[in-house]
């Protein structure tokens, strides 16, 4: 349980000659791929969307078994495909696709197959004496102060609830304010002062509170002063008590984690206990979800958590992030880059993959570049290398996202009228919004997930219901209870997920082509019976040649990668292969009004610069919605974006007259 770093100069992990075939050879991901991967370190995998990032580390999990080559771990050989290995190991992994049962529970879904929690005697000895010294720790805070101590257990306390209620979403505002009105009280009075010794310990503070006085001592300067010295005075105090709260912060969890860890007796789970648990780890990592959820109702970004948590439920001492921030707002992408960091200094060895390579810069000791199945290069130190660099050996070529884009029209082609929807537990997650979409127009929907966009892209594409006062009109026409197989004849739909919506897995490529346009007279033929009544035989009949082709030209369209034969399962794709088809097919079939959602997830910046490229040359005689969670991209691409909070449009602006900073101050609704 020790933090101080190990001296071992065995690596962690060692990937020898690591080679993997699909389809009888046609699909090499992963060739002869050597890397040595060091203990307690971050370790990011870059490369192209099916370059072999997740074949490579799903080896490691135990998901594939290597056709060639060997895995060590600590030094020895290891057969990571045996059943078990990997808990044996203590390798966890955060998937990109996945892994959750729809009707089970947050909770549920996490202990599955994780019920027990035992701990070997010497384990436990270990965790006993860690809470010892963090208990001793704490205590000289207060130097036996118990007054002091209490108070200090008030204020944290309420700012845990306090966390709890800003981050539901069906938070009451009157409790939030009576909350923030008795941390206030707290620190007003003192009691956040002397309960950790300030004035004493640290002369910064007094100096402050000085200068404060003269300034309001001196009528002829502006209150504005005065308020922002009070301010930094806080922002001070926060920074020196941060350490207090966060030994605070492990000492609980490591005292709940010692006390759930038999929660099983005689096969009868104990819920009681898992709960507390549940609330220790969420609370220590900052991530918020409800335990009784059901997995079903959850959004994209909150089924990514689930899986996050599943990884943190039991210690592990190697973790795998495939992707985890894809589904993510800013703010989760931070605190999980934050949780990687105390991972990392709780020694934990970390393989971290992704395509935004700003966080694969900022998180990263080392870090390793694929291309079609090959490490073409590694760096022991991700200092040696810049994230123009890295993109550079990525694509081969300087990738930017300027794009140049023709006026649109003056003309609707979609208004959306006073919309509104209304969940089945009556929260009001989108609240009387109007806006319109020209023709040749990009517009965006813009915002903190979980603001309402989700629910408008999707009361647009029939897959929610809005209100009875809600009114969608394409071309003029009334079209909001329309059914999705009428809005398909004009309506394109990138969905949000597409593996819940966009693909079926199990089927191949050609099938998977027609299934949002299977009914398109150019996938059909004409047929005669030869029968004496040829004016009833009329037919229509399934056209198979017309499909390869368009199947091939899909393929073609967006480039997609491993798709040789079309007559695979779709799910033999990667990730953000199977993107590109699904992009693709919605592109080129025919229609008048594009709804993409999210089209550039978990897709590396050659293949997002191709996508925008599309979009744009294909949105010049129609109109796009376009939602999206990255803000550069919006701006970028888009001719207006509305700005959404708590289900409302803050303003529909043109991107290219305001900057980050006003446009981050509406997302928290301060503008």
């Amino acid at each position: 349980m020790s933090n101080k770093k190990k001296s071992n100069p065995i690596y962690k992990l060692e990937f020898i000659n690591i080679t993997k075939k699909f389809l009888n050879g046609k699909i090499v991901a992963n060739n002869k791929i050597n890397l040595a991967i060091e203990d307690a370190k971050v370790t990011s995998l870059v490369g192209e969307n099916g370059s072999g990032k997740s074949t490579l580390t799903s080896i490691l999990f135990g998901l594939y078994k290597q056709d060639f080559g060997e895995i060590k771990i600590d030094g020895k050989i290891s057969d990571m495909y045996q059943s078990g290995a990997a808990k044996k190991h203590r390798i966890g992994m955060v998937h990109q696709h996945f892994h959750l049962v729809e009707k089970f529970t947050v909770l549920q879904n996490i202990i599955l197959g994780q019920e027990e929690l035992f701990l070997s005697n010497d384990n436990e000895n270990a965790l006993k004496q860690k809470i010892i010294e963090l208990e001793n720790k704490y205590n000289n805070f207060f130097s036996k102060n118990e007054k002091e101590k209490n108070k200090f257990e008030e204020y944290y306390d309420l700012t845990i609830k306090l966390r709890e209620k800003r981050f539901s979403r069906y938070h009451n505002k009157l409790e939030i304010t009576k909350l923030e009105n008795k941390i206030k009280s707290l620190i007003e009075n003192n009691l956040f002062l002397y309960k950790f010794n300030i004035f004493k310990k640290e002369s910064k503070i007094n100096k402050l509170n000085q200068k404060v006085l003269k300034l309001e001592n001196n009528q002829n300067l502006l209150n504005k002063k005065i308020e922002n010295l009070k301010l930094n005075i806080q922002k001070y105090l926060t920074k020196n008590t941060f350490k207090l709260e966060e030994i605070k912060k492990e000492l609980d969890f490591l005292k709940i984690d010692l006390d759930t860890r038999n929660s099983t007796k005689y096969g009868i789970l104990n819920y009681k206990k898992y709960h507390k648990r549940f609330d220790a780890i969420t609370n220590r990592y900052g991530i918020n979800l409800n335990p009784d959820q059901l997995v079903s109702k959850l959004n994209v970004g909150d089924r990514q958590k689930v899986e996050i948590l599943k990884t943190l439920w039991v210690e592990k001492d190697v973790i795998i992030f495939d992707e985890a921030t894809a589904t993510l707002s800013v703010d989760e992408i931070n605190s999980l880059l934050n949780l990687i960091k105390k991972l990392r200094e709780a020694n934990k060895t970390i393989l971290f993959i992704s395509h935004k390579l700003q966080e694969v810069k900022e998180i990263s000791d080392n870090i390793a570049v694929l291309k079609k199945g090959n490490l073409i290069a590694s760096y022991k130190n991700s200092s040696d290398i810049t994230i123009e660099d890295i993109a550079k050996i990525m694509v081969g070529a300087k990738i930017t996202l300027e794009f140049i884009k023709e006026k649109p029209s003056v003309n609707k082609l979609l208004e959306i009228k006073n919309l509104s929807y209304i969940t089945k537990k009556g929260f009001k997650a989108v609240d009387n919004i109007s806006f319109d979409i020209k023709k040749g127009e990009i517009f965006g929907l813009a915002g903190i997930e979980g603001n309402g966009q989700e629910e408008i892209f999707n009361c647009i594409a029939g897959i929610k219901k809005a209100t009875k006062d809600s009114k969608i009109y394409f071309e003029e026409k009334d079209i909001t209870n329309f059914k999705i197989k009428d809005k398909n004849q004009f309506i394109s739909h990138i969905p949000i997920d597409r593996f819940k919506h966009g693909i079926i897995p199990d089927r191949n490529l050609v099938f998977n082509s027609i299934i949002t346009n299977f009914n398109d007279q150019k996938f059909s033929k004409i047929y005669f019976h030869k029968k004496e009544n040829k004016e009833k035989g009329k037919n229509l009949v399934i056209d198979n040649k017309a499909i390869y082709k368009w199947t091939f030209k899909l393929i073609e369209k967006m480039n997609v990668e491993g798709a040789n034969d079309v007559n695979i399962e779709i799910r033999n794709l990667s990730g953000g292969n199977q993107q590109k088809f699904v992009i693709a097919r919605e592109i080129l079939r025919d229609h008048k009004l594009l709804l993409a959602g999210h089209p550039t997830r978990g897709l590396d910046i050659k293949s997002v610069r191709h996508i925008y490229t599309e979009i744009i040359k294909n949105a010049k005689t129609k109109a796009t919605l376009l939602y999206s969670l990255e803000i550069n991209e919006l701006m970028s691409v888009c001719d207006r974006i509305a700005i959404l909070y708590k289900g409302k449009i803050v303003k529909i602006i043109n991107p290219r007259r305001y900057d980050l900073d006003e446009i981050s101050k509406m997302f928290i609704g301060e503008i």
